[in-house]
């Protein structure tokens, strides 16, 4: 009853902070972020009090979900008075001590198996909550100051921003305690190579994300399943079908982390649905899907690795949709979607799509689906040493959001290779572009006006090599510094645009036992 009181003023405290200029349609989107914060907030230490109360006789771990208890509840009281960075250090600390009870969990040998399983999956929820209210605190001040005329609260959310997107050391505390500890050195997690090397093997494979999503944990925490037979029934998965181990992540906290058994063709007979807390991974052996797209909706912590999709009817390969985040796809092949490959829209966020190969008729990659589609805007997506080859458009096309576009290889497209619309802030960086159709690297049309395309969207390129005649035209150009909001600890290592024809050419999308020597040669 007290939290609940507690929590009612800290709305209304809220709501007139962050929307005391506003009315309308305006005051309403302004207060989903504050809103999820305070959702999370009563969710996390909801989660935690329920794990205090099963006796575990583990001291160091119930010293930790205290802590954490009363680190949520200081940050309630900061927040109620205007002090978010304070109340952002609070979660953080809340995080890690509840991290260190994960950890005691995950190695005591003292603690009843049933007794294990019911914590551990109370302060993993707990830590999920944690990490969303940490990244929802920098997207509603981020909307104030972007929105409001009250100049003490714009002045004191630009200060803010600016310190929960710049601090790599607040984000690195993050990073550490929200994930599993990286084994690989920091020269092997480049982005490309670390997925084949020692420390990454397994469940490792986690430490090896960049970008936007980096930080996933897919399935890491939980059980583990092996696919053994190709065929799909979506009516009754049987037991060794892929759908059926898809479907267990719904009945695990922790997830499921799906392998296959021997090289495999698996024609889906419906749409594939992938739940939260996720990985796919195909490396080892030769796997592909056909004829049905893999759907990720409303879904969070999601791999999907090395595997072929391909001559999908009626949709795109890979369709990321309804607020999911934290996604990783890599080191997919992909084509012969028809409505495109992969998509990220209506409201997710914090993806990274790496090292593909993905090749389409026409349509290939779309980051924001509508110009209508405002809950967009505060999408983040890594587009990173892909191959990009024989489509016509959308490689990608962005909108609202911001879409980094980095160390990727463009050959033959027919109309343009990277569009924007509706205030999407996009740069583009050390990409190679080699048509041999069109030139245009942004869609132009000769001799029409600028005033009759959408000029609200913003593209920069920096280090981009230029090959065969191909142009950036200026009206899509931004007039200012485009930098994609990554904390510095985590902006995605890139190599100069001399060097990115020969990685990705050799290991752009699914790597098998016969081709992945190839790709481990070039990257050194």
């Amino acid at each position: 009853m007290v939290r609940s009181v507690l929590l009612l003023e800290l709305a209304v405290l809220l709501v007139l902070a962050w929307g005391s200029s506003r009315t309308g349609a305006d005051e309403g989107r302004m207060m989903d972020s504050p809103t999820v914060v305070l959702q999370k907030l009563d969710a996390a230490i909801t989660a935690l009090e329920k794990a205090q109360d099963v006796p575990m006789n583990l001291t160091d771990c119930d010293k930790g979900l205290a802590a954490a208890v009363a680190g949520v509840n200081e940050a309630q009281l900061l927040m109620s008075s205007d002090e978010l960075h304070l109340a952002r250090h609070k979660v953080l600390a809340a995080k890690y001590n509840n991290a260190k009870c994960l950890q005691l969990l995950r190695r005591s040998t003292s603690v009843p198996y049933s007794t294990k399983t019911v914590v551990y999956n109370l302060t993993l929820q707990a830590d999920q909550e944690l990490e969303e209210i940490v990244a929802h605190l920098p997207i509603a001040s981020q909307e104030a100051y972007n929105t409001t005329s009250w100049s003490a609260t714009t002045d004191f959310n630009k200060a803010l921003t600016k310190h929960l997107i710049d601090s790599s050391q607040d984000h690195q505390e993050l990073v550490e305690y929200g994930t599993p500890r990286s084994t690989c050195a920091a020269t092997v997690v480049d982005g490309t190579k670390c997925q084949y090397a020692e420390c990454a093997k397994g469940r490792g494979l986690v430490s090896c994300a960049i970008g936007f999503a980096k930080g996933v944990v897919g399935g890491y925490y939980g059980i583990s399943y092996t696919v053994t037979r190709d065929d799909d029934v979506p009516e009754n998965p049987p037991a060794g079908s892929l759908r059926h181990g898809l479907n267990l992540a719904k009945d695990h906290a922790g997830g499921v982390w799906i392998t296959f058994a021997r090289d495999m063709v698996i024609e889906l007979r419906g749409m594939m649905w992938v739940h939260s807390h996720t990985t796919v991974d195909g490396r080892g052996v030769n796997v592909t899907l056909q004829k049905h797209s893999l759907v990720v909706s409303g879904a969070r912590q999601v791999i999907l690795a090395n595997f072929g999709i391909n001559t999908v009817r009626g949709g795109d390969t890979v369709h990321i949709f309804a607020d999911s985040s934290k996604v990783w796809v890599d080191h997919l092949t992909s084509f012969g979607g028809d409505l495109g490959l992969v998509s990220v829209v209506q409201g997710s966020t914090d993806v990274t799509i790496s090292n593909c190969k993905l090749q389409n008729h026409n349509f290939n990659m779309l980051l924001g689906a509508s110009d209508h589609d405002e809950q967009d805007r505060n999408m983040r997506v890594s587009v990173y040493r892909n191959h990009f080859l024989d489509s016509m458009q959308r490689m990608p096309h962005c909108r609202w959001g911001w879409c980094h576009v980095a160390n990727n290889l463009y050959t033959n497209w027919g109309y343009y290779a990277i569009g924007a619309r509706v205030k999407a802030r996009v740069r583009t960086e050390n990409n190679v572009f080699m048509p041999s159709r069109a030139t245009e690297v942004t869609p132009w049309h000769p001799g029409a006006a600028a005033s009759s395309f959408d000029m609200t969207a913003r593209i920069e390129s920096r280090g981009d090599l230029l090959m065969n005649g191909s142009t950036y035209h200026q009206f899509l150009l931004a007039t200012h510094d485009v930098k994609p909001p990554y904390p510095s600890a985590e902006f995605p290592p890139l190599l100069g645009a001399d060097r990115v024809y020969r990685l990705v050419q050799a290991c752009a999308g699914q790597q098998t036992p016969d081709t992945v020597s190839a790709c481990q040669s070039a990257s050194t």
